[in-house]
């Protein structure tokens, strides 16, 4: 077991919400790998206190991930903020929060020196918005070698409720071409060489995310020749009604599937 570094508020970007929260091993000389979570939150809400332990403020249902990527196996873990839409804002907030997300690797990038990085081995996760956010740079960033994308919207023309629809016009606007641009799923088939691994996991009885969006996400990607692996469980969005077993489970199998799958 490794001991744990952690460097909490670094500011990534100029705008307010544009920090992160590292958590680095000790003892380890050679560069390691990075893994980046982007929480959820509906694009509206959220903190990067989601994917972090209790002992370091974490408020989510993923309190073990710093201990597997960091404690257990010696990889770096940084969990970021992002600038956040308001209900009914006149301009879509995603293009802002696109460009947080690659700023933060920019930022990582560019300081890997300083934070003893291999930034040849970066992954990404993320839970419902973030997920969407994680998925995406996936695809448009060739320097991410994989993804766990926790029950995020991948299709954001499917239909949702109206709650979601609302956040998702703010995040988006309702402009039907531009929301298809912004769809991991609809991003598929470009003829990209990039094709990061794809893990995904969702709720079989998930009200705000419909369960079979995640199921066509799945087999898109294996049909286009991605390493993609779905995990359902039985529960709700955000792991509600799930049994901590179940989750530190799926905790497992993330750490595992980040570390060894796109390298």
């Amino acid at each position: 077991m490794f001991g744990i570094e952690v460097i909490n508020n670094v500011a990534y970007g100029s705008l307010p919400g544009e920090t992160m929260d590292i958590f680095l091993p000790r003892g380890v000389s050679a560069p390691v790998g990075l893994e980046m979570f982007i929480h959820g939150g509906g694009y509206i809400g959220g903190s990067a206190k989601q994917g972090e332990p209790a002992w370091n403020g974490g408020d989510g249902q993923l309190k073990d991930l710093v201990t597997g990527f960091v404690a257990r196996h010696g990889e770096a873990y940084v969990s970021i903020n992002y600038p956040l839409a308001t209900l009914g804002q006149a301009v879509p907030q995603f293009a802002t929060d696109a460009a947080a997300v690659e700023s933060a690797i920019n930022y990582l990038c560019a300081n890997a020196s300083e934070y003893n990085l291999d930034t040849s081995h970066i992954g990404l996760m993320g839970e419902s918005a973030g997920g969407q956010l994680a998925a995406y740079t996936a695809e448009t960033d060739s320097r991410i070698d994989n993804v766990v994308d926790c029950f995020g919207p991948v299709d954001l023309n499917y239909g949702y409720v109206p709650k979601i629809e609302a956040m998702l016009d703010a995040e988006f606007g309702a402009d039907l071409s531009y929301r298809a641009a912004c769809s991991p799923l609809d991003m598929l088939s470009k003829g990209e060489s990039h094709r990061p691994a794809v893990m995904i996991t969702q709720g079989t009885l998930d009200a705000g995310m419909p369960p079979q969006e995640s199921a066509e996400y799945y087999h898109a990607l294996r049909a286009d020749g991605y390493d993609a692996y779905w995990r359902p469980y039985v529960g709700g969005h955000s792991f509600s009604g799930t049994s901590v077993k179940t989750i530190q489970a799926i905790e497992a199998l993330a750490v595992h599937f980040a570390l060894f799958a796109g390298y």
